[in-house]
């Protein structure tokens, strides 16, 4: 458990140290707790270079060019081995879910990061699927038409 702690400490420093005007605690919280979750090994280089790669390849008014680029950036090098295709198969999964119905927000990026180790072929499917049950959520639960 020590090492864990040692090991969770030594990452979320190393984020902050580099970040720090870029982002709130808690997300560099959020990531060290991933690489920890996840038995990765934390690489601060790799890991910037993922983020300004991130933020240099997407839109002026993208969620990526904000604080999220640092959980999706996470969520890309714990789960796929290219990130170049990784980056591509989760554009094309953010597009899919926006085609099936999901808004533009930072939610649809977390939603496609969890869809990433699917196959391409269910990925449509997965989508509709997804945007099914949140609608039928929605229809049930009054709340989430104030928030969603």
């Amino acid at each position: 458990m020590e090492d864990v702690l040692k090991s969770f400490k030594n990452i979320y420093t190393e984020l902050k140290s580099t970040f720090r005007w870029h982002a709130d605690d808690n997300i560099f919280k959020l990531v060290a707790a991933m690489y920890i979750v996840h038995h990765k090994k934390f690489n601060l280089t790799r890991y910037q270079t993922l983020t300004n790669d991130l933020k240099n390849k997407v839109g002026v008014f993208s969620y990526l060019k904000s604080s999220q680029r640092f959980t999706t950036a996470a969520t890309l090098d714990i789960t796929c081995p290219d990130l170049k295709q990784g980056f591509e198969k989760l554009m094309k999964i953010y597009e899919g879910l926006i085609e099936s119905g999901f808004s533009r927000t930072p939610y649809t990026y977390i939603a496609a990061g969890t869809l990433l180790k699917n196959e391409d072929t269910m990925i449509h499917k997965l989508a509709k699927k997804s945007h099914d049950i949140y609608r039928g959520m929605k229809e049930h639960h009054y709340f989430l038409n104030w928030f969603c």
